[in-house]
């Protein structure tokens, strides 16, 4: 998973700097857009994944067959219930930091501190990462299914796309891409396709950044963390992720405990 998150993080990078580099041309931006979008839905389909499969009991099978669906539940109960993202990411609660043998009390408080602290980060990017997936999930899937896009200018510029711009009640902002999913009814032997837009704005990018970027470093705690807990026989772990935003005398406290290791 470490080389799958660098493979990601590389990827989404140059996906934005191409966007950002791109001529003034609207579709050509809108299309790189897209490719942001795919990108950073990637990453965040990785972490939902992983997320899914650790939920007790822990299962590699889940890890492979889960459905759109499933990670959107999950991420639905990372929010209706406090208690399952410390359990998932294997994060030490002030309980089992107090019954760790062979620390003193200023190690305990700065390790409570730093539990804390990466409790509230990994809150802050899941906060980012859901509404993302909730939105663009079904959209992102589409650029990677050879799915139809238009690009906007076509639908409302003349001399505009027919149904398809009929069935538009309401451009967003320029660029922006219009969807098209068709959907057989073999019941009454009807194709019906549903039209949809996905903003593609600056905004829009910086947005899908930001989701696919939260995804990523949410990955490696999570992922740091479990492994460390793996390889030492431990059930929960402290990250030093953000060992850097704990106080001076803090971070002293803990030097002896992180300097080989990474929890």
């Amino acid at each position: 998973m470490p080389a799958i998150v660098d493979f990601r993080r590389n990827a989404l990078a140059r996906a934005a700097e191409r966007h950002s580099n791109t001529d003034q041309d609207e579709c050509r931006q809108g299309a790189l857009a897209l490719l942001v979008l795919q990108r950073a839905m990637l990453a965040v389909e990785d972490l939902g994944g992983l997320l899914y499969a650790l939920e007790e009991p822990p299962s590699f099978k889940r890890l492979i067959s889960y459905d759109l669906n499933d990670l959107s539940a999950v991420f639905a109960r990372l929010f209706a219930d406090p208690t399952l993202t410390p359990a998932l990411f294997g994060l030490a609660a002030a309980e089992a930091i107090a019954a760790e043998r062979g620390l003193d009390d200023q190690q305990r408080e700065a390790l409570r501190q730093l539990s804390a602290i990466t409790l509230m980060r990994v809150d802050a990017q899941l906060a980012a990462v859901r509404p993302f997936w909730d939105s663009l999930h079904d959209e992102a899937k589409k650029t990677m299914h050879s799915l139809p896009f238009i690009a906007g200018r076509y639908v409302v510029e003349p001399p505009g796309a027919g149904m398809i711009s009929r069935a538009l009640e309401k451009a967003p902002a320029r660029p922006f891409a219009v969807s098209l999913t068709t959907r057989v009814n073999h019941a009454t032997k009807n194709v019906n396709t549903e039209v949809g837009t996905v903003g593609l704005t600056g905004n829009d990018v910086a947005r899908f950044l930001a989701a696919g970027e939260a995804a990523l470093d949410a990955s490696e705690v999570l992922v740091g963390g479990r492994l460390h807990g793996l390889q030492t026989n431990h059930a929960y772990t402290v990250p030093k992720t953000y060992l850097d935003q704990l106080a001076p005398a803090q971070r002293a406290a803990l030097a002896g405990l992180f300097r080989d290791s990474d929890d």
